[in-house]
């Protein structure tokens, strides 16, 4: 039987993309509605002012918070940045799953869904 690449990508992204639906759906279910313990206030305020929170700093963080502050202007602060860490946490669990996928379909899947 002849294989057609496009097939088998397309089953990855579509995968992949399901991951990512699964993920972000519980980390908005469960995520935090102001600031979590420990440094979220902190990297809250480097993100809102940009700001160092502290060694290391973060920057990379600060400056995608900061962004995504400025593109999603609803809601508190706080929340919008944690729901910026819940697409980043889906979106890892879709990324390991697509490479994992490359060892079998299920374990693609396994794998993100594990992950996240």
């Amino acid at each position: 039987m002849r294989s057609f690449p496009f097939f088998s990508e397309l089953g990855r992204v579509i995968q992949a993309a399901a991951v990512f639906v699964a993920a972000i759906v519980v980390y908005l279910f469960t995520c935090y509605p102001t600031f979590g313990p420990r440094d979220a206030a902190d990297l809250a305020r480097a993100a809102v002012t940009l700001g160092v929170a502290h060694p290391p700093g973060y920057p990379l963080y600060s400056l995608l918070g900061h962004a995504w502050l400025s593109l999603f202007p609803w809601a508190e602060p706080a929340y919008r940045l944690n729901v910026l860490s819940a697409a980043s946490g889906a979106a890892a669990a879709a990324l390991l799953s697509a490479a994992a996928a490359r060892f079998g379909r299920p374990a693609g899947c396994v794998a993100g869904l594990c992950f996240a």
